[in-house]
């Protein structure tokens, strides 16, 4: 292996010094091809040659089917080079390997002889500044992987000679399944802050289909650029994947089309579906950043995902930037967008994915590990809904369905959470999103949740337990429903559930001894109460007070048992229950309470 320039721990370090300076002295930069070692690439005519200034004319290679391979020695287009021109003889895709330690450096445009898929890997790192361009390029790959797998092999940078590349004939595998990292000779020790890494600052590129920036076990910045990808019509795709992701405040990663969204995927894909994606351990996007995948005309908003592992203690997302999947304007549904980590913040974060009138508005995921609704992020969560956005917050584990699609990773301990701050939407908000709280371990209401303006329901569905310590009065309108389902639904006299449209439906788990609800319940005129699921709910109120007893209409007993357990838990609005129960599963007990049998029918 000594004879192999492959990196090894301190030829990185010495690399890692020199990204971290952006040191590099451009008199020196170069196109040069591998010559002994290389894959027939020729460089001005000549193969193994180099170039310096003007116009660098890249040929040869090694074809395989669709597929042409080039490895250089150099690739720095610094200095007096003015542009990169690759005759790509008619292939489909081109697959360039730097074996260089200094990295690839590139600030003037590639071109290519033809439309062709460009795949450029370089362990060294990769630096994209001021100038950088790809042109007839519809889908770009850059890399820090030393490895490309394909179904008849692996291409390697360092090591694969023009003999063991002729069977290459398909695509290389996607993702994580193709670019990777092999083990380097010997162990590497990192200063705090280095990673290998690939490194976008200053640039404006376009591109018809995909951008994808892997960087395996490194970072990936961009800073200062816009990053737009997809045809006029549709939004394309863009990747960021690496173990440290940052967009700065001066970025735009765009995907939009006039008839339909693309996907912009950050660290991770939706819930981790699709494992060819490498998930980050830090994602952060900062203030002033814009990530936008919306239908510009018409047609359905796209995606959106900022991720970090979120079964690794250590992973952590930070959002500050604005992120839109909206649908179009003159129609189409709104796209979705997801912020999730083991650790999740998002100060002065803005989303948008709203709808073309008369469409469905999209939806916001937040899936942290454990969650704390609070002053800082209670504002964004509020600002949402108010615009009509669907708002789900889930610390599910890590393995469950979504979408029809199992997501599986490594067994935690379950999540919870704990709003200390609700949303206060206030009545004349016509199209009020709908909150869904879902977790694995309990949710907690300490703050008050106010909803008057009769639209946008309210989904709390925990394993666990629904406590309600504060105020939940809201009105999802007559179409809408409060549903709260777990293994028992529980209150402190303070709670107070007060429904003024729609209904409300209980759903508990089988439980064998469930706790109280000692708060008041109130259901407006039209509102029912539909007890669902096997367990026990029990109505026990600790007002003694006729003007703090529950209000209650009618109850439609589907499953489980509704328990009544004294003279407050039901009546409607102050005198005796004048409701009917009607029985089409489940069973009722009164305890020592009045009789109610006259209020019951068996009526569906």
């Amino acid at each position: 292996m000594a004879a192999v320039q492959r990196l090894n721990g301190f030829g990185l370090g010495l690399l890692l010094a020199a990204f971290a300076v952006g040191s590099g002295d451009p008199a020196f930069a170069e196109i040069r091809a591998s010559g002994k070692n290389g894959l027939k690439t020729e460089v001005n005519g000549q193969r193994g040659g180099r170039c310096t200034k003007g116009v660098c004319r890249i040929g040869g290679g090694t074809k395989a089917g669709k597929n042409t391979f080039h490895r250089f020695k150099n690739f720095d287009t610094r200095g007096a080079i003015k542009r990169v021109k690759f005759d790509t003889g008619g292939q489909r895709n081109l697959f360039v390997g730097v074996t260089s330690a200094k990295g690839t450096w590139i600030d003037k445009a590639v071109t290519l002889s033809s439309k062709a898929n460009l795949y450029f890997l370089s362990p060294g790192g990769i630096y994209l500044g001021k100038g950088a361009g790809f042109i007839n390029v519809p889908k770009l790959s850059l890399s820090t992987a030393d490895q490309l797998h394909f179904s008849e092999g692996v291409f390697d940078v360092f090591q694969s000679k023009s003999s063991n590349l002729r069977d290459f004939t398909t695509n290389p595998l996607p993702g994580v399944f193709g670019m990777r990292r092999s083990d380097v000779e010997e162990p590497l020790v990192l200063k705090a802050g280095q990673l290998p890494g690939i490194h976008l600052d200053g640039i404006n590129i376009s591109l018809d289909e995909e951008l994808l920036v892997d960087s395996p076990g490194g970072q990936v910045d961009v800073s200062g650029s816009r990053l737009d990808v997809g045809t006029e019509e549709v939004g394309g795709r863009i990747a960021l994947t690496a173990d440290a992701i940052d967009v700065d405040g001066e970025s735009e990663l765009v995907a939009t089309g006039t008839s339909g969204g693309g996907l912009i995927q950050v660290g991770g894909s939706w819930q981790n579906s699709d494992p060819s994606v490498r998930q980050a351990i830090t994602s952060t996007i900062d203030h002033g950043a814009v990530l936008d995948a919306s239908a510009i005309e018409t047609g359905d908003g796209g995606e959106i995902v900022v991720w970090s592992d979120i079964t690794n203690q250590l992973s952590q997302t930070l959002v500050s930037g604005r992120l839109m999947a909206a649908g179009g304007l003159l129609g189409g549904d709104g796209g979705r967008i997801e912020t999730s980590g083991f650790h999740l913040d998002f100060p002065s974060i803005q989303v948008n994915t709203k709808a073309g009138e008369d469409y469905i508005n999209g939806q916001w995921l937040i899936d942290p590990y454990d969650y704390v609704i609070d002053s800082g992020n209670a504002t964004p969560i509020e600002n949402a809904l108010l615009n009509g956005i669907d708002v789900t917050i889930s610390t599910l584990a890590p393995s469950f369905e979504a979408d029809g699609t199992t997501i599986s990773g490594s067994e935690v301990e379950v999540g919870s959470i704990t709003a200390n701050m609700g949303p206060s939407i206030p009545s004349g908000n016509p199209s009020t999103g709908t909150l869904t709280l879902i977790s694995d371990g309990d949710i907690d209401i300490n703050s008050n949740f106010v909803n008057d303006s009769g639209s946008g329901s309210l989904i709390l569905d925990a394993d666990g337990q629904i406590n309600v310590t504060a105020l939940v009065d809201w009105d999802p309108g007559a179409s809408g429903s409060v549903e709260l389902n777990g293994q028992e639904i529980i209150s402190s006299s303070s709670g107070i559930l007060n429904i003024q449209s729609g209904v409300l439906k209980v759903g508990t788990k089988t439980n064998s001894n469930p706790g109280d609800f000692e708060g008041q319940l109130t259901l407006s005129s039209g509102v029912a109460l539909e007890k669902n699921g096997p367990g026990e709910f029990v109505l026990y109120p600790l007002s003694d007070s006729s003007e703090t007893d529950n209000s209650i209409r009618d109850i439609i007993l589907n499953e489980g048992k509704l328990s009544v357990q004294n003279a407050y838990a039901l009546r409607t609005n102050g005198s005796p229950y004048s409701g009917t129960i009607y029985f089409r599963g489940g069973e009722f007990s009164h305890g020592s309470a009045t009789d109610f049998s006259s209020n019951f029918s068996a009526e569906a």
